[in-house]
């Protein structure tokens, strides 16, 4: 064994720091997976809501019934 070498203790606590440092890594990915799945749920729902709002704009403006007038309507799922 060099002189350089770690002692067994050196070598255990090096481990520990490294599994220490992996495991709040791992919980640190978990939280922000979390966060970005309930990001994109809202995201698909606003989507969702748009996507309804326009089919019936485009709806009203087809048969003329908004007849030029502002319809007032609710603020997306998000606000």
């Amino acid at each position: 064994m060099a002189a350089s070498d770690p002692t067994p203790e050196q070598r255990i606590a090096t481990l520990e720091e490294r599994l220490a440092y992996l495991e709040f890594t791992q919980e640190e990915q978990a939280r922000v997976q979390a966060e970005l799945q309930q990001e994109n749920q809202a995201l698909t729902r606003q989507i969702e809501w748009l996507h309804g709002r326009l089919r019936a704009l485009e709806a009203a403006a087809g048969d003329g019934s908004a007849g030029g007038q502002d319809i007032p309507e609710p603020p997306p799922p998000h606000y």
